[in-house]
């Protein structure tokens, strides 16, 4: 069906025959509808024209829908290609910095290879959420293990869509808070830059780095700041099946435990990189602009990091106690 002899009322009516036909487990006759509705969402979602009142979310809903059916016929492929065209969809926020032309933003790190290296190439590298220090971060995770396919009817899909979710990769950094700078935070060097022997590295990010997308690969990222929830909050109480998680909590909720981190995040999600660790290249206005030694850095590590940032406008620090308060740290430039 060619887009110049459809509607939009011709794209609701497949998509609502599909859905019906689907959810009563009809699922050989869903599929031609869910075909109509996926190519021509394809055509709208790829479209300058907005449709009002439906936004990307409600064509993700499509793709989801396509994806339930084409597992439930165990064509896997399709499925899986169908539920990616959906987590892309999913990710279609703007980000959390409006009005905001710039951010700076640190990241503690410890003396390895890849540290070395993301200095060098003049970027950072995304990992998967699964290796997060928090045993529910992401909290995408345990609603997959709590809430996914524990009423449902049909649960031959749950695979494809499980499969989906493990394109995400997340990079972490913190910031400045109104009462503290990030690098006087003595547990993030204790927890994150190998108890004060490692570095941290400061950035400076352009707003054209808080938000990628690539259709063509089903690629995108955003940033956010890290909401805290309270243990008493039943924001993310998982014991009611029907629920479901927007994007947003998905990837960018903690418990008030970790507050202390003052996170802000970057998601990303490509279906095409299988790298455990993608790296994310920094815009021509983004940058690293400054270097802080931790108290207890050695020589050697200086060195190794001065070598790979060397030829660019990079100001150091060296970190140390600062002796009228013992439990709380000062900073010198140093050349």
């Amino acid at each position: 069906m060619s887009k110049n002899f459809w509607t939009f009322e011709d794209f609701v009516e497949a998509n609502n025959k599909a859905y019906h036909l689907s959810q009563n487990g009809l699922f050989e006759e869903a599929k031609p509808f869910v075909d109509k509705a996926v190519k021509m969402a394809g055509s709208l979602v790829s479209s300058p024209i907005q449709i009002e009142n439906f936004s990307a979310k409600d064509y993700a809903k499509v793709f989801a829908m396509a994806g339930f059916v084409y597992g439930e016929l165990g064509d896997a492929d399709a499925s899986l290609c169908l539920y990616q065209h959906f987590q892309f969809l999913k990710t279609q926020l703007k980000h959390g910095f409006p009005n905001i032309d710039s951010l700076i933003l640190y990241q503690f790190r410890s003396n390895k290879p890849h540290t070395i290296r993301n200095l060098k190439e003049n970027q950072f590298t995304f990992a998967s959420p699964r290796e997060q220090n928090d045993i529910v971060d992401s909290p995408i995770f345990a609603w997959l293990d709590f809430v996914l396919g524990k009423q449902g009817k049909y649960n031959k899909h749950i695979p494809y869509l499980k499969q989906s979710f493990e394109s995400y990769r997340i990079a972490s950094f913190c910031r400045d808070s109104e009462s503290k700078r990030a690098i006087e935070n003595t547990l993030m060097w204790a927890h994150y830059a190998d108890c004060h022997r490692g570095f941290c590295v400061q950035y400076l990010l352009d707003s054209t780095d808080f938000r990628r997308d690539d259709m063509d690969t089903l690629s995108a990222s955003r940033l956010f700041p890290v909401d805290y929830l309270s243990k008493e909050d039943c924001a993310l109480d998982l014991s009611d099946p029907t629920k479901t998680l927007s994007s947003k909590k998905a990837y960018f909720t903690k418990s008030g435990d970790w507050q202390y981190e003052n996170e802000v995040r970057m998601v990303s999600y490509d279906p095409t990189n299988s790298s455990q660790y993608p790296p994310f290249k920094l815009g021509s206005k983004s940058g690293i602009t400054a270097i802080y030694f931790g108290v207890n850095c050695p020589d050697s590590t200086k060195e190794d990091v001065k070598n790979a940032l060397i030829g660019r406008s990079v100001k150091y620090y060296q970190m140390a106690i600062n002796p009228r308060n013992i439990y709380s740290l000062i900073d010198k430039e140093i050349s």
